[in-house]
């Protein structure tokens, strides 16, 4: 009869021995390495906290040096299809 070892959860290594010795498992053993589990869960205030800086800034926009309407920096104009010296057709 074969488990899947990585189904099973215990709180420590020496419960999860115990449990593979008592089910005769002992052959089937593979070293896995543990991963990084938090102590404590987070809480709701800390959570936001590191949310902070995630906040959305305002599109900057810049005029169009040729024909004067706004437009993204270092993007071509949408009125007039200028991109800096270049006249690029958009």
């Amino acid at each position: 009869m074969k488990f899947s070892l990585s189904l099973f959860y215990h709180k420590n290594d020496l419960q999860k021995t115990k449990f593979i010795l008592e089910l005769g498992l002992l052959s089937e053993i593979k070293e896995v390495s543990d991963m990084a589990v938090p102590k404590k869960k987070k809480s709701a205030a800390k959570s936001k906290q590191q949310r902070a800086h995630n906040a959305l800034s305002a599109m900057e926009s810049m005029k169009c040096p040729k024909c004067g309407e706004k437009k993204r920096p270092h993007h071509v104009c949408a009125a007039c299809g200028a991109y800096g010296d270049l006249s690029v057709n958009a």
